[in-house]
């Protein structure tokens, strides 16, 4: 009998700790980067730091990265002890807005002193997640505003939950008018806005990661009075997977299109799994930004080094009240990456 009420409490107690664990996994990974990196800025003798939206390798800012660089901020707050103070992230944040600044872990020397004089900033922290397999790598390095030295590094690791996942897919929306894009990048001048339907399309920038895979960031924004549905490609019994898009050069190579980020919802259509489509709801003037990443397939050239391309997307656009439902698409030439 004793032995089966130990069983039945070991279980309880599992339980307890599964219920807990996503929860748990952020606060021990951000725990163990907070605590090298209060090092790091000690024995730099940083007084003023910050920390910036943690991306991916490709720079796209996610809701898993905010997250934790927000309580990496938290955690670094609760343990300065009067050494040095952190400087709020929402001032930071407008200050590299109003100055066209990178605001994710993509920032340059130049850059980093300029926001070091700016916003009276020491050190900065920036920081990388990585999905790999079913878990996130998580690396974070503190970077001197003056000199651009770095003063210190630290990683951790995080489970690929189903909820880490779920935010890992997602970017994070503006707030409605605000007039600044999700993941704190605007719409890049250089790349032309396309006028889909109710939708203006901009794209934020384009990258290629190797001969065979590049990603396209774009500013999706509802222009009209009424809430829309903008859909990733139409359903899959129409095109492959659902998608339908793709990245052309020059010198004929070519990538398609084979997944997307930040379409938040699922819908299927025609009754069967395989005609699952992803979309995203956009209020009325409401903008969010999503990200296409493409692959080249095994018939395709690929690109040479060359450094413009050809970018096509094919976007559904649908209206709340049904008096709109049509399939755009955003095309344009000689664009810069």
């Amino acid at each position: 009998m004793r032995t089966f009420w130990k069983s039945i409490v070991s279980c309880v107690f599992a339980f307890c700790l599964c219920l807990n664990g996503y929860a748990g996994g952020i606060d021990e990974s951000v725990s163990t980067l907070a605590t090298e990196l209060q090092k790091a800025v000690i024995s730099g003798k940083a007084k003023r730091i910050t920390v910036l939206d943690f991306t991916d390798l490709d720079g796209t800012v996610t809701k898993l990265g905010r997250l934790v660089s927000d309580d990496t901020t938290a955690a670094l707050i609760n343990t300065a002890e009067g050494q040095f103070q952190v400087i709020d992230r929402g001032n930071i944040k407008r200050i590299l807005d109003e100055h066209n600044l990178a605001s994710t872990g993509l920032v340059d020397p130049e850059s980093a002193r300029k926001l070091g004089k700016i916003a009276g900033v020491d050190a900065i922290i920036v920081g990388t997640i990585t999905r790999l397999d079913d878990q996130f790598r998580i690396s974070a390095k503190i970077i001197n505003t003056e000199s651009a030295q770095i003063l210190g590094a630290s990683k951790s690791v995080l489970d690929a939950t189903e909820g880490t996942r779920e935010l890992h897919n997602q970017m994070p929306h503006a707030a409605s008018g605000s007039g600044v894009s999700s993941g704190g990048k605007a719409p890049n001048p250089k790349y032309p806005s396309q006028r889909l339907g109710p939708a203006k399309v901009t794209p934020i920038r384009l990258s290629l990661s190797n001969e065979t895979s590049g990603a396209a960031s774009i500013n999706l924004i509802n222009e009209s009075d009424t809430k829309i549905k903008v859909y990733a490609g139409r359903p899959a019994a129409y095109s492959s997977q659902g998608l339908s898009g793709s990245m052309e050069f020059p010198s004929g190579g070519r990538l398609e299109l084979r997944e997307v980020r930040g379409f938040t919802r699922k819908e299927t259509q025609g009754g069967y799994q395989r005609d699952l489509v992803q979309y995203v709801e956009l209020a009325p003037r409401e903008e969010v930004n999503v990200e296409f990443l493409f692959q080249k397939r095994y018939s395709n050239p690929a690109p040479g080094s060359e450094n413009t391309l050809a970018l096509s997307l094919e976007l559904r656009i649908a209206s709340e009240d049904g008096s709109l439902d049509v399939v755009r698409n955003y095309s344009a030439q000689g664009l810069a990456y």
